[in-house]
């Protein structure tokens, strides 16, 4: 189980114009950040408050940051202008597209020298990186946590990218967990279930909660997913249908009933873009 020292999550529904990240960025550091992108932009945020939450992180801290889609706006950017314009990308435009940029900035913030790791996955992105952080090869006792999914505008092309209605609400998202094995009052116990290549796997692990557990058939299940689960006799829910997109639901979720939890633990199931599916456990402490 690892243990979560600390908590930050941040989400903001998109309008057509974006709100200037950038600006709240330097109150919050004091630094007037240049040539960096949007998702830099919500990692550095998102990481800064969660990690000087509680007294600050370890110097040996590692970092790990997934996301699905990440640097969009600059892939975006970088492709219209190889296709479109007949030009090659632009040097920061082309730097900025590694993910693990992000990182270097967070660490100097936050004065980290651990290992960091960059994981971009279609579904399922943060429980693999939860799935690393339990095996037995990673030595680190302290980790920063955090899932990342930036604003892409104009939210029509956007919206067009993602095959969604024209008038769906999208949410952007920077949500930070602080994982340290040597903490004596977590706020809660964090597992990941390994990956269930069948539905009635993933029930079989459901089965086994303590009484009292919100169950939540979530990110990428649908109806016929919660119907198998209710008829198997778990007391699962879904997620709302009219909810904004995003591909944070999952993180979001979790740093909530952390924040806030409202029954003795959260088990959340998903589904990733590989067909299998991942149980995430949450016991409130």
């Amino acid at each position: 189980m690892l243990k979560i020292a600390a908590v930050y999550h941040h989400e903001r529904l998109l309008t057509e114009v974006s709100a200037d990240l950038r600006a709240e960025l330097q109150a919050l550091t004091g630094q007037a950040f240049r040539r960096i992108n949007r998702f830099i932009e919500l990692a550095i945020f998102g990481a800064l408050h969660c990690g000087r939450s509680g007294g600050g992180v370890g110097a040996d801290t590692a970092l790990y940051l997934a996301s699905e889609a990440p640097m969009l706006v600059d892939c975006v950017r970088a492709l219209r202008g190889v296709v479109a314009e007949g030009r090659p990308p632009k040097p920061f435009e082309f730097m900025n597209i590694s993910g693990n940029m992000a990182g270097f900035y967070i660490a100097q913030h936050l004065r980290m020298s651990g290992p960091q790791l960059a994981t971009h996955r279609k579904g399922a992105a943060l429980e693999a990186v939860c799935e690393l952080l339990q095996l037995g090869s990673a030595h680190h006792r302290r980790a920063l946590l955090g899932y990342v999914e930036e604003g892409v505008w104009p939210l029509n092309e956007q919206r067009v990218r993602l095959n969604l209605p024209a008038d769906a609400p999208i949410l952007e998202c920077s949500h930070w967990f602080y994982v340290d094995a040597d903490c004596v009052q977590p706020k809660a116990l964090l597992r990941v279930a390994p990956r269930c290549a069948r539905l009635d796997e993933a029930a079989d692990v459901l089965r086994q909660l303590p009484a009292g557990w919100r169950v939540i058939a979530g990110h990428g299940c649908g109806d016929a997913e919660l119907d198998r689960l209710v008829a198997a006799g778990i007391a699962a829910s879904g997620l709302p249908a009219q909810r904004p997109y995003s591909t944070g639901e999952t993180a979001g979720l979790i740093a909530r009933f952390v924040e806030r939890p409202d029954a003795p633990g959260l088990a959340h199931l998903s589904r990733g873009g590989d067909g299998g599916y991942y149980p995430v456990l949450v016991q409130a402490c």
